[in-house]
């Protein structure tokens, strides 16, 4: 009887070992606020010193007038916002912003306050404090384009159908792609939904609402996230080297959401679910397939992600859906910490709400900080 039961407690002690190994160990890290809120409608970006800079935009107190936003630099290290007075020519919101060099800053697309000029660019010189134009897009679409960065310092820009290539050296955009038409697709109005045609289309499917990630061997994967309300089956790889798409079928149950993560194995994680679902989706890139890893609970979407040192991943925003007996929630996720390696949420914090504190954006500022820009909110850092 006494060896069975010295057996028994070896089992349990293997069983609680075994339990807690799977389980997630309790993050450390805190949040800290700063005297610094983001204005809203309008892109930051890291700047090569360590620097946010903002471009700028326009805002609209009333019906009638527009106050545009001036340029300004947030220095991380005093912790100071510095107004640069000085604003874009045509001011607009929705843009897409990318670093040149150490001194010139690209201002692409986006809306402008009498719906003119969406199809400009604009180029900021750090020294001069000044905007100048650039040429302009060949396409009137990139109303609120996004992009990246190819090697050469050429900059990949997609918006519905069309795509570009900025020339830095040139100062020049160039339509990349072989042009066909679309047949139909369903666009978002003031109206409603309805169908439209689309020419001159250069990527194979029509994005609305399309979110790029670079993978490490130069290829850019271009997929629709979930604010879209066209249900693509199928995304795209742009091949930099030929300029050139290839559609990749997309699994019936694999949603893609805002939260993309390239891991150190080149593979890109996805988190997300608007489904109910927290699911968490892996893309390998040396076979083109995407499969699905598990389901987080409780399910969440609309959150914005980053990668940690410590391979977790900070998640940050999104509602929260509950079993209540309407669908939606009025709970949304404040923060949580997933494990990569334990595929698990280490920790997380759940607000009342209606996730009105979606990110707006998030750095990597070093020693450990992130810095998150929230819409109408105070600036955190978070340390870990």
């Amino acid at each position: 009887m006494k060896k069975i039961k010295n057996l028994i407690g070896v089992l349990l002690l293997i069983l609680v070992v075994m339990i807690a190994a799977t389980n997630c160990s309790y993050a450390k890290g805190k949040f800290v606020e700063l005297d610094f809120i983001p204005e809203t409608g309008n892109q930051a970006i890291l700047l090569n010193n360590n620097e946010v800079f903002f471009p700028g935009g326009w805002d609209k107190p009333n019906n009638k007038d527009m106050v545009p936003i001036t340029a300004k630099i947030y220095k991380i290290k005093e912790n100071k916002l510095i107004d640069l007075k000085s604003t874009m020519q045509i001011p607009r919101n929705g843009y897409y912003a990318v670093q040149l060099d150490n001194n010139n800053i690209l201002i692409i697309g986006g809306l402008p306050y009498k719906n003119t000029y969406k199809h400009i660019v604009e180029k900021y010189d750090i020294e001069s404090n000044k905007f100048t134009r650039v040429k302009e897009l060949e396409t009137k679409n990139f109303l609120i384009p996004k992009g990246v960065k190819l090697d050469n310092d050429r900059i990949f820009t997609v918006k519905g159908c069309q795509a570009q290539i900025f020339n830095t050296k040139k100062r020049e955009y160039y339509n990349v792609g072989l042009p066909h038409d679309v047949k139909a697709f369903l666009q978002f109005s003031t109206s409603g939904y309805g169908k439209e045609v689309c020419k001159n289309c250069y990527t194979n499917e029509f994005h609305i609402t399309p979110s790029l990630v670079r993978l490490k061997d130069g290829r850019v994967l271009i997929y629709d996230n979930y604010y879209s309300p066209v249900k693509n089956s199928m995304v795209e790889l742009f091949i930099p080297t030929s300029n050139s798409f290839t559609s990749i079928p997309l699994p019936k149950n694999i949603p893609l959401y805002e939260t993309s993560i390239i891991l150190n194995n080149g593979k890109v994680l996805f988190i997300g679910g608007f489904e109910n679902t927290g699911q968490v989706t892996m893309f390998d890139p040396n076979t083109n397939t995407f499969s699905k890893i598990t389901d987080l609970r409780p399910g969440f979407n609309g959150s914005q992600g980053i990668m940690l040192n410590n391979n977790k991943i900070l998640l940050l925003g999104g509602t929260i859906r509950t079993d209540d007996f309407f669908w939606f929630s009025n709970k949304y996720l404040e923060y949580a910490i997933y494990d990569i390696d334990k595929n698990c949420i280490d920790k997380k914090k759940i607000s009342t709400g209606w996730g009105k504190h979606y990110s707006k954006q998030i750095f990597n500022i070093g020693s450990n900080r992130i810095l998150i820009l929230e819409n109408k909110h105070k600036t955190k850092i978070y340390k870990y």
